[in-house]
């Protein structure tokens, strides 16, 4: 029994480093990344910059070879009788009068040219996505690094209190989810943060990570991130949505958030650190839902 005990926790740790080091490598892309996108910006301005004009210094050498071009040396003299004559144009016919000029009315079609039909589709999707933006519901949203802890776990709670707290005719209008700035697509909760979630009685096993996008950030009434890398984050690549996104626990306060603000990952420890971890996001969210619960009935309606 001691050997399977330690054998499930030697799996446990080797998925958790797995985690890890992937999150790290695309950390090093998106830097990467960062860091090619800043030197093509430099070259172009680089390009941009025309040299300065060089100007001739005059001498008196170069003064002297254009006084002697300037006279009627035989060579020059040679070289003006073997001029050809300037050719006759031909002369065209006038124009008659009874020519009529057709103008074109602003109602005609045009063609439209091959780049203007690539471009249509952009402008069909920019439709498509300001229509999809939530305008009959209240969306909520938590952001960390995975998306493997802290935000379903904030998602588990928050759903569990707008369950309890919000009428049944505005709760099924309140959307509640959670992404990552550095998630991949699909991957399940940590262990850890479905027992200690369960422990709470919350069910998170149906959640599943998913990487932040343009989509989910447009339709989000309200963007939590968990720690001021998650926010700093958001504000950089995002900046669209900078009013309606605020650190976890600071909502509702006038101050500048400071590192301690931020909830610290748990992923990689123990079960004790997941208890701190879930209580302080509790303690948060009980400070401020009635804050949250005031924005989903100015939006869907009074109580």
């Amino acid at each position: 029994m001691k050997k399977k005990k330690k054998e499930k926790k030697e799996k446990k740790e080797k998925k958790e480093k797995r985690i890890k080091k992937s999150i790290k490598k695309i950390k090093l892309k998106n830097n990467l990344l960062k860091k090619a996108k800043t030197k093509s910006k430099e070259k172009k301005k680089n390009l941009k910059k025309k040299p300065a004009a060089t100007k001739k210094i005059k001498t008196p050498e170069n003064q002297a070879k254009k006084t002697i071009l300037k006279k009627d040396t035989p060579v020059n003299k040679k070289a003006k009788a073997e001029k050809k004559p300037a050719a006759i144009t031909h002369v065209s016919k006038p124009v008659s009068k009874n020519l009529t000029t057709k103008t074109i009315s602003p109602a005609t079609e045009v063609k439209t040219t091959p780049v203007a039909v690539i471009r249509t589709p952009k402008l069909d999707i920019k439709q498509m996505m300001s229509s999809t933006v939530n305008q009959d519901g209240f969306s909520i949203v938590f952001v960390c690094t995975g998306n493997m802890c802290r935000s379903p776990i904030a998602e588990g709670l928050m759903r569990q209190m707008i369950n309890q707290e919000i009428a049944p005719d505005i709760r099924d209008k309140v959307y509640v989810q959670s992404c990552g700035i550095y998630a991949l697509d699909g991957n399940k909760p940590s262990e850890n943060a479905v027992k200690i979630s369960a422990q709470h009685g919350v069910d998170i096993t149906s959640i599943r990570s998913k990487p932040i996008n343009r989509m989910i950030m447009d339709e989000a009434d309200i963007i939590f991130a968990m720690s001021i890398e998650h926010l700093n984050f958001i504000e950089d690549n995002y900046p669209s949505v900078k009013s309606k996104t605020h650190l976890l626990k600071t909502y509702g306060e006038k101050r500048q958030p400071v590192i301690s603000d931020s909830i610290p990952d748990p992923m990689g420890f123990t079960m004790e650190f997941y208890q701190k971890t879930i209580e302080e996001i509790q303690k948060t969210l009980d400070r401020i839902f009635p804050l949250i619960r005031e924005a989903i009935y100015q939006k869907l309606g009074n109580r």
